[in-house]
């Protein structure tokens, strides 16, 4: 049973919604902010679970409609209710030799730690971003680098560039994407509903450099202006948060613009929903995490090189945090971080700082 401002609701494993004297909703009109509920039950039938890499992508999906759902105990239920959806995804990540599927390689692959496959985790199960402006609840109870942990609409950033969704055969400059992360260990916690006291740790090895958070863009054209220049092929739909950016900067040149970062953390957001920009003076410096780097996007001509293409990193914000976990000994604790949003960067700073910078241990809470 669905209880909806509309009315009730009636949904099982094979209709869509519809009322007591069975009239269907699928049939309402959808608007920008409209979310399927649903999740409609022909899932396994609608999604293409061919592969571990399909899957996984499905899987995005499903969390995109499902965190905009309001729960009544979200800081007790926001995972737990996602489980039975979870378990039958970790079994199409099973070998299946009845129907031919390509499994994912081990157990690790399917195995949920706080909302995110073990297995992508660090090259793209980070990279989330809110949808709305905030400021928006953080459950303690969960970690921070888990869509989770916030309570709002989340998506992931699109994947995808022109030249990748129609291949020519003499392309000169393709578009990859590399990963530069390593996760060496998760520390502690349950791997599943976060239903113990203490969330899992991640124990990664990744580059930081020190970044700049410079408020909000002064139009929404200039934001799309630095989306096309990050991600020229992307969609509308993965262009829907663009009125939560804020502009980022290299300290080496603050007056340029090196990006777009999606904050969650309710610490910089007011009540009123407007951004708060750090002090420069602030203790708590603000980092970007090198998760992985998109190769060949055009429009380096546009930022001064030489050639047409340049580099996109894909980054998380975080900045550290004190605490004792039991978990992190004394040594480790001032490489303790927590997430406070996701973003993308461009440019020579940019480039200088995470070529130039070595791989260190960072422990994400």
């Amino acid at each position: 049973m669905c209880f909806t401002p509309s009315g009730l609701f009636l949904q099982c494993k094979e209709q869509y919604p519809h009322t007591q004297v069975g009239e269907t909703v699928d049939g309402l009109t959808k608007h920008d902010d409209f979310v399927d509920f649903t999740l409609k039950p022909t899932i396994a039938n609608d999604l293409d679970l061919s592969s571990a890499d399909k899957i996984h992508t499905a899987w995005e999906g499903v969390v995109e409609s499902y965190s905009g759902l309001s729960l009544t105990n979200a800081d007790k239920d926001r995972l737990v209710a996602l489980s039975g959806i979870a378990q039958e995804f970790s079994s199409a990540l099973s070998p299946d030799t009845d129907n031919g599927r390509e499994p994912a390689s081990s157990y690790m692959d399917r195995e949920l730690v706080s909302g995110l496959w073990r297995s992508t985790i660090v090259h793209r199960g980070l990279l989330w971003e809110q949808i709305k402006r905030g400021p928006h609840e953080r459950i303690a109870s969960i970690p921070t680098w888990s869509w989770a942990s916030i309570v709002t609409r989340v998506r992931w950033p699109s994947n995808k560039h022109r030249n990748t969704v129609k291949k020519k055969r003499f392309d000169l400059w393709p578009v990859t994407i590399e990963s530069n992360i390593e996760l060496v260990n998760v520390l502690g916690g349950p791997q599943a509903d976060c239903s113990e006291s203490q969330p899992p740790i991640l124990h990664i090895k990744a580059r930081l450099q020190e970044v700049i958070l410079g408020g909000p863009f002064p139009s929404r054209q200039d934001a799309e202006i630095v989306a096309h220049i990050t991600s020229p092929s992307a969609s509308s739909h993965s262009q829907s948060g663009l009125g939560a950016w804020q502009m980022v900067a290299s300290p080496r040149n603050p007056s340029d613009v090196a990006g777009q970062a999606s904050i969650e953390h309710p610490h910089f957001w007011t009540e009123d929903g407007q951004m708060i920009r750090p002090d420069k003076d602030s203790e708590k410096k603000v980092f970007a995490l090198h998760v992985s780097q998109t190769t060949g996007v055009f429009g380096g001509i546009t930022l001064g090189y030489l050639s047409p293409r340049h580099h996109v990193y894909n980054v998380v914000f975080v900045r550290r945090v004190e605490g004792d976990d039991g978990i992190i000994g004394e040594r480790e604790g001032g490489n303790r971080y927590e997430r406070i949003g996701a973003g993308r960067l461009f440019g020579r700073e940019i480039d200088k700082g995470f070529t130039g910078g070595s791989m260190v241990d960072v422990y994400l809470v």
